[in-house]
């Protein structure tokens, strides 16, 4: 595979693997989507179509935050934060 510059004297050098099933050594079948966005807010809606089309488990509901969160969707953030440490432990 050829370098490729990405900025003057930064280059990628990596290889995408769309049928990997694993991640840092660990089966990898279940997901979690969460961000923020100023703008579009597509990239929550991509991770959940790769999610479906690994034919992966939505562990928990995405969540998708225009901007900043206000106090309640800190609040569902942490809760689902806590819920996410139950299910991978």
């Amino acid at each position: 595979m050829n370098p490729i510059e990405i900025k003057p004297g930064i280059y990628w050098v990596g290889g995408i693997d769309w049928d990997i099933r694993t991640f840092h050594g660990y089966v990898t079948q279940r997901g979690f989507a969460f961000g923020s966005y100023g703008w579009g807010g597509q990239a929550i809606k991509e991770i959940e179509t790769v999610m479906k089309t690994l034919d992966w488990e939505t562990a928990l509901p995405s969540i998708n935050i225009q901007y900043l969160a206000d106090e309640q969707e800190l609040n569902e953030v942490e809760k689902l934060g806590q819920e996410l440490g139950t299910i991978i432990k």
